[in-house]
């Protein structure tokens, strides 16, 4: 009945209202604040007020309710960032379905291979993405398909056949301990990828759980109103629970549609953002961007960017670029739980950590071969329960993915610090061994990419001697000598100093940022 020592847990606080409704939730925040600009969309200045949004839910779950869609149904959306993609995934969690997110980025076999995994009664498809999967759709039997803008089959405007007053709207009622509000894909670095469910319990503690003291219902949080800048596509896991959780603080949510690094940069100067949501890769892009001088950065105060690390040397060059910046946090999740330690650093800042405990969360760091939980500063797996964590896999009843004690098992090695702060080093699956020292190559490619040279690193290992392998992208323009690399190794690495080194064009790249070490792997053939 006593705790471990070397169990590290967040706080107590979080909220979970009465309901355990997400529809619901997200509803009432919406009604909340009103008047107050919702989204931007920085490709054409349209904008949307949370009355307005609150309203397209409302008709959006009305509308759904007409075909048939309710608990048990799962309903699909594939688009780029627009308008009307969070209103739908409100809409669909007050009829009681499930949403899911399709992956624009994949096509073919692999799009085919999620949908079968899905079986959408309705799915709403972009212009563009309809463009790209109509072959696959025509072998589908898909019950509705709905197009954002024009298309051969039923426009978002023809199915918008309902409406209401918000007032006078009641969500479909569910068991929010139990029924499966969200399905989202896990990244597929380590296999194939697999489809995540989460209660409205779940989710509702994943998209509040890093910031619980702004969670509570009043209208004027400090996040209320301010600008924030999202990055990252709605189908990734970030992107999504970054965005979902902004909406309900009250923030006005800035995207473009393409990912493009100026545009991004003139959002930031036009529409004076204060909070950027980005990742590492594209803060590396900005850092080498020789025109990000042109535009007036100075409004941006905190950085949010998780998925890889952040190197001690990247975030020191960005201060200079964004000369107000009060803060750059990183934080560690995953696709199966949202937020697990976020940026809440009760101690001051310390470069290079992700943070502390998330609120309901208790970590372990164990010794990857006895299992046995170890005290700061000793490097391990990072495990933990939450109740954010997933309900598991669509189609799996194993759930060999969590210990003995109910821990859930990451495959990150990192460790923590006496005031228990974390750091993330690397993948377990990724470690390389070789001459009786292990390597990480992840810590080889933060070592490299500090070259102003250097526009991309990624690392792997021959298939049968294990000796590490280093692929380089330069920036364009510049010349970078093999001698110059080993100079880096032989100081930050010296286990890795001996790797050959290739040129390469790219870095092959999965989902999200994430390199994708088989593609990697399989340069070497």
């Amino acid at each position: 009945m006593l705790k471990s020592k070397n169990y590290i847990h967040g706080g107590d606080d979080g909220i979970i209202p009465s309901h355990v409704h997400l529809g619901k939730f997200m509803l009432f925040r919406a009604k909340n604040y009103d008047r107050k600009i919702a989204m931007i969309d920085a490709d054409t200045d349209k904008r949307m007020t949370y009355t307005e949004f609150a309203q397209l839910s409302v008709n959006i779950a009305l509308s759904l309710k007409k075909l048939g869609v309710g608990i048990g149904d799962v309903v699909c959306v594939c688009s780029e960032k627009r308008m009307e993609f969070m209103p739908t995934i409100v809409g669909v969690c007050c009829t009681g379905a499930s949403f899911a997110a399709g992956d624009n980025s994949v096509k073919n076999n692999a799009f085919l291979y999620r949908m079968n995994i899905l079986k959408p009664k309705v799915l709403f498809i972009s212009q563009a993405s309809y463009e790209i999967h109509k072959h696959t759709l025509s072998t589908m039997n898909t019950e509705h398909i709905v197009i954002y803008g024009n298309g051969p089959e039923k426009t978002f405007e023809e199915f918008l056949s309902e409406s209401a007053d918000v007032e006078e709207f009641e969500a479909t009622p569910v068991k929010g301990w139990e029924d499966i509000a969200v399905i989202q894909f896990s990244s597929g670095t380590t296999g194939l990828p697999k489809a995540a469910k989460f209660t409205h319990l779940n989710f509702i503690l994943a998209i509040t759980q890093s910031k619980r003291k702004y969670q509570s219902f009043d209208v004027n949080n400090k996040y209320a109103g301010s600008m924030s800048l999202v990055t990252r596509e709605w189908y990734y896991t970030y992107g999504l629970y970054h965005t979902l959780s902004s909406l309900a603080l009250g923030a006005c949510v800035v995207f473009t549609r393409e990912n493009i690094m100026e545009d991004y940069l003139r959002a930031i100067e036009k529409y004076k953002i204060k909070n950027l949501q980005i990742v590492p890769n594209s803060l590396i892009d900005i850092k080498n961007c020789v025109n990000c001088q042109k535009y007036d950065l100075s409004s941006v105060e905190h950085i949010r960017s998780t998925s890889l690390p952040v190197s001690k040397h990247l975030i020191t060059g960005l201060k200079i670029i964004f000369p107000n910046i009060k803060a750059l946090k990183q934080s560690y999740g995953m696709t199966e739980s949202g937020c697990v330690i976020h940026e809440e650093i009760p101690k001051g800042d310390k470069l290079g950590t992700v943070g502390t405990a998330c609120v309901g969360t208790i970590i372990k760091v164990v010794d990857m071969k006895t299992n046995e939980a170890l005290g700061p500063n000793c490097r391990g797996e990072i495990r933990f329960k939450s109740l954010s964590l997933m309900a598991g896999y669509v189609g799996e009843s194993n759930r060999d993915y969590l210990d003995e004690e109910g821990f859930y098992k990451t495959g990150d090695v990192g460790y923590y610090d006496d005031d228990k702060y974390f750091y993330i080093v690397d993948r377990i699956k990724h470690f390389l061994k070789y001459k009786g020292a292990t390597i990480s190559p992840a810590e080889v490619e933060m070592a490299l990419i500090k070259h102003p040279g250097l526009k991309d690193v990624g690392v792997t290992s021959h298939p049968f001697s294990e000796a590490p392998v280093v692929f380089v992208v330069t920036q364009p323009g510049c010349d970078v000598t093999l001698q110059e690399i080993n100079d880096i190794l032989h100081v930050e690495m010296p286990t890795a100093s001996l790797s050959e080194i290739r040129f390469v064009a790219a870095i092959p790249r999965g989902v999200g940022t994430k390199i994708d070490r088989n593609a990697l792997k399989s340069m070497l053939k």
